[in-house]
């Protein structure tokens, strides 16, 4: 087991940033999360990448690879401790029951996606992680 991440609560905790405002309130959160030692599953939608862009003087990278890289050394996160998870990612941890973290944290989510995660099934990343 990696001891590296290990603190009082959750080890590992998936944050997922949708459209609404808040994208500030995000950024927070995962910095604070990574001064913590936790092990982060980022997922964000494309709308909260506008969002963010618009609310922030941050601009995320479009591919997970080079986002989870620029998080990474936005945040000064160790190597691994961020992963960032495609919107059709369906081999990853966050998207399996088996692997699902013990907790997760969505910033901010206004009442159209719960609604549609429920009237659509699971059909993205974030909707399988919730």
């Amino acid at each position: 087991m990696n001891t590296r991440f290990e603190s009082n609560g959750p080890e590992r905790i998936t944050l997922a940033m949708t459209g609404a405002s808040g994208a500030q309130y995000g950024l927070r959160l995962l910095d604070c999360l990574v001064r913590e030692d936790r092990e982060v599953h980022f997922l964000i939608s494309k709308a909260a990448q506008l969002v963010m862009a618009t609310e922030t003087d941050v601009t995320l990278p479009p591919k997970p690879q080079m986002m989870q890289a620029f998080l990474t050394e936005y945040t000064g996160a160790a190597a691994g401790q961020i992963r960032v998870y495609g919107k059709e990612d369906w081999m990853s941890p966050v998207a399996s029951g088996s692997g699902a973290p013990a907790a997760m944290v969505v910033v901010v989510m206004t009442c159209r996606p719960a609604v549609v995660t429920r009237a659509q099934g699971m059909t993205t990343t974030m909707r399988r992680a919730r």
